[in-house]
């Protein structure tokens, strides 16, 4: 008698479990919301995913929520590595549910993160491709883009950032609609993050200061993501002629911000102005000018070089694995982690 209780005991929680699965399932059928992608680090599951329309994204596992502060178009949310169960991922809009998916933990792929390159009119050949190659070794999967890749928003939310290498600012700013810029804009105020390299730098701010001659809107520095000057070539380092084929790369040390100096490559890239809400990553010793710089713009991040981070001076193979070490912490927190 006291084994058909026990077994009745089994049966009952068994069928429990079955209800409550059942019910999970019939309320939230398992689905993925649009580029949806999870990165594994450790412990840690860095969870990506788009709307349709700027929400408050939420994420939901073993009864403990994880909700962002703000709506966007991109959600970035950083959860425990839970590999049994289901993710629930709710979307709010005005205090209401506006979307809701429920995912299957144990289904969940582990992708990379994501890095898409401006390659177009503009981008300097030897930049990109050491971009493309030091972002792999970071992790990052990386796809070459061009101007067409910039029509539609929707498709640069794949991206969990966007790099404008070297080259000439001017030139990019030609060889992309004014609408395409717009897109980009949107983009990063929507949850996306942008890197921008020298020539990158000068397109993203809203003025550039070229050998003291000063270029905002009027000539369509219309990106406008740092509000502050983009200023060079800086002479104290090395000259740069653009009407020049080739213009010499000159290595120049730079502090960063926690007192560490790193030898780089320097190509008639700008220094930044001070302005609120910016971060001054590293300066340059020569001019004592802030070299890099980080800052959040709307619901996206922003970092800006002055330099060329993708290159090596073999100044010291020491010296280039410290800095390396230290720009990654900074271009994984641009990711969103």
């Amino acid at each position: 008698m006291r084994h058909i209780k026990i077994f009745a005991v089994i049966v009952i929680i068994v069928v429990l479990i079955v209800a409550f699965y059942y019910l999970i399932i019939s309320s939230n059928q398992i689905s993925e919301p649009p580029n949806f992608r999870v990165t594994i680090i450790g412990d840690k599951m860095f969870v990506r995913w788009s709307s349709n329309e700027s929400t408050i994204g939420e994420i939901e596992i073993n009864g403990i929520n994880y909700t962002e502060r703000s709506s966007h178009m991109l959600h970035k949310l950083v959860v425990p590595h839970i590999s049994k169960g289901h993710m629930r991922i709710l979307e709010y809009k005005g205090g209401k549910e506006f979307a809701s998916y429920c995912v299957e933990l144990s289904m969940i792929h582990n992708t990379s993160l994501s890095a898409g390159i401006y390659v177009g009119y503009g981008a300097d050949t030897g930049s990109y491709r050491k971009l493309s190659t030091l972002l792999v070794n970071m992790g990052f999967d990386t796809q070459f883009l061009i101007a067409e890749n910039f029509n539609r928003l929707y498709d640069l939310f794949k991206f969990d950032i966007i790099v404008f290498p070297g080259g000439r600012a001017d030139h990019m700013i030609m060889g992309l609609s004014r609408q395409q810029i717009d897109t980009i804009r949107e983009y990063v105020s929507q949850g996306g993050s942008y890197m921008g390299i020298c020539a990158g730098a000068y397109f993203a701010s809203n003025y550039t200061v070229w050998k003291g001659i000063k270029y905002g809107d009027n000539v369509g520095y219309v990106l406008d993501l740092y509000y502050g000057n983009a200023v060079g070539p800086i002479e104290e380092i090395g000259d740069y002629d653009t009407g020049s084929i080739y213009n010499p790369q000159y290595p120049t040390n730079i502090t960063w911000y926690n007192g560490e100096r790193f030898n780089v490559t320097y190509w008639g890239g700008p220094y930044f102005t001070p302005v609120d809400n910016v971060k001054v990553l590293a300066i340059y010793d020569k001019v004592h000018k802030p070299a890099a710089i980080k800052f959040s713009y709307k619901s996206g991040r922003v970092i800006l070089f002055g330099f060329h981070p993708e290159f090596d001076t073999h100044y010291s193979e020491e010296n280039r694995k410290m800095f390396l070490k230290a720009l990654k912490v900074e271009i994984f927190w641009l990711a969103g982690l």
